[in-house]
């Protein structure tokens, strides 16, 4: 659970140092305040990504030349740890104090699921936002996968260089290798868990439509890329072609995954209201899913950050939403005005007013 959050130079705050002693925290305030700026740096400092820009200047106040996020996290057995990030000419990340080299090291300290109104676009959009969402959620869980996405990306990045420039063929291989053996660790684990979330999803949803339809999420992944070498025969076998084309055209970066109600894409036939309603089911599985594989080790870490997305849900999907977030550690909610729901009867309520942060009285 976070005790406590400073940000300095983030977004549009100077200096604001916050303290939280309860798992259900609400922001209000006009829009433009900001609010979802501390959902972000929350989520910044789960995955060192905003969940709305790829810009870190933009992070950045005007006219600062870096920002810092420190929170005190509670995550086991009552022990505090202190998780820190500066950006300025260079990414700096601190745990206690002690520098951390490695992104890999520090990613999953806590493990955030947002909750955004552009999520839709998960269902709806080109198959990069599907891909960016299944790369951080599974980086989040499970740190073979975040490593073996960072050599995988890195590898591609020199083969498609090498495919527009090198003809030496010793070259072109060892980093086939690479692609090969990350990429199928890749594919097998984003198999295993869009299936496990399909059927996640299928339950959430049967429950608050109570209907006799069929949810799934269809996964399309490569062609022959389960397999390590199977998919370096295929790298071999379409080199050729790739070099004319100066680009990888087969692996992971390439793959995507459908959300199906009874066999149909939503993404082609799916109503707004069904698409909207997928994208927050596969939210909610997140969380659940995250849950069942959690230990005793990552208790007080899920952490879900909900960003103003329930005033158009009707009565029972907000009941089934608020019943399928209280399974998370904590929770960190933003709105315009304070909901007059029981939900939040022993929620801490912060007001949020031109970047500056006071406790509701």
């Amino acid at each position: 659970m976070i005790k406590s959050l400073e940000l300095c130079n983030f977004r549009n705050y100077t200096s604001e140092k916050l303290k939280f002693s309860s798992n259900k925290i609400v922001f209000t305030g006009e829009n433009g305040q900001g609010k979802t700026n501390i959902l972000e740096a929350i989520c910044f400092l789960s995955i060192l990504r905003s969940f709305r820009t790829s810009s870190i200047k933009a992070l950045t106040k005007i006219h600062s030349p870096g920002f810092k996020i420190q929170s005190e996290i509670n995550i086991h057995n009552n022990y505090n740890t202190i998780f820190e990030i500066e950006y300025s000419n260079r990414r700096i990340l601190r745990i206690d104090d002690n520098s951390i080299s490695k992104a890999t090291q520090f990613i999953g300290g806590i493990k955030t699921v947002v909750f955004a109104p552009n999520d839709i676009q998960i269902v709806t959009a080109s198959s990069n936002i599907r891909r960016r969402f299944i790369n951080i959620y599974q980086s989040t869980l499970n740190p073979t996968y975040l490593r073996a996405l960072s050599e995988y990306t890195a590898a591609l990045k020199i083969r498609n260089n090498l495919l527009k420039k090198s003809t030496n063929i010793q070259e072109h291989i060892a980093f086939e290798e690479i692609l090969a053996e990350k990429g199928s660790i890749l594919v097998n684990q984003r198999s295993q868990t869009l299936k496990k979330l399909s059927e996640e999803i299928n339950n959430i949803y049967l429950n608050i439509r109570d209907e006799e339809n069929s949810f799934e999420l269809k996964y399309s992944p490569p062609s022959t890329t389960f397999n390590k070498d199977s998919y370096l025969e295929k790298l071999i076998a379409i080199r050729h072609k790739d070099i004319l084309k100066g680009y990888t055209s087969i692996g992971p970066h390439c793959d995507d995954f459908d959300f199906r109600l009874n066999g149909k894409a939503l993404k082609h036939f799916g109503s707004t209201g069904q698409c909207r309603l997928a994208s927050l089911c596969l939210k909610m599985a997140s969380i659940n899913m995250m849950k069942k594989l959690s230990s005793t080790e990552t208790s007080g870490r899920i952490i879900a950050l909900v960003d103003d997305v329930t005033g158009e849900l009707d009565d029972r999907t907000k009941n089934a939403f608020f019943n399928s977030i209280s399974s998370s550690d904590q929770i960190f909610f933003t709105f315009t005005q304070m909901p007059k729901s029981d939900f939040f009867s022993n929620s801490e309520h912060f007001i949020v007013k031109n970047g500056s942060v006071s406790e509701a009285l």
